[in-house]
C-alpha cells in the first residue's frame, strides 16, 4: 500500500460519523400521534405499547404504521436504501429521513 493510505477500503456506509446519545438527549419522534390500544408491529406482529418511545418508531407520513427500532433497523438492512419504506402507506422519502434522523442505519444499495 501506499503511504498513508490504508491498504483495506471501508465502504462509505461505514465512514459516515455515528451519533450517539444518553437517554435525556436522544432523538425523539415529532409526530403528534401516539399508537392506539392494541396497536402492533407491522413486521414482528407484536404489541408495540400505548406510545412513542426509543423503542418503538412510527412513519412520518401516514401516522398509523407502528414498528420497534429493532425490527424497524432489521428490516432497512435487508431492504436497503432502495427499497427500505413504510409497509403501510408505501412512502419511501420521508420515511428514510425520519429513521435517519432517528438513527435507523440504512445501507445504500
Amino acid at each position: 500500500s501506499r503511504e498513508g493510505h490504508s491498504s483495506t477500503h471501508l465502504a462509505p456506509a461505514f465512514a459516515l460519523p455515528r451519533r450517539a446519545f444518553c437517554s435525556r438527549h436522544r432523538p425523539r419522534q415529532t409526530m403528534a400521534r401516539e399508537p392506539e390500544p392494541g396497536t402492533e408491529c407491522l413486521l414482528c406482529l407484536e404489541p408495540v405499547g400505548r406510545r412513542k418511545s426509543f423503542r418503538t418508531m412510527g412513519c412520518p407520513t401516514c401516522q398509523h404504521a407502528w414498528f420497534h427500532r429493532s425490527c424497524a433497523q432489521g428490516h432497512a438492512l435487508r431492504a436497503g436504501s432502495a427499497a427500505f419504506q413504510c409497509m403501510l402507506c408505501r412512502d419511501r422519502e420521508r420515511f428514510q429521513e425520519e429513521m435517519l434522523s432517528m438513527g435507523i442505519h440504512i445501507p445504500v444499495r
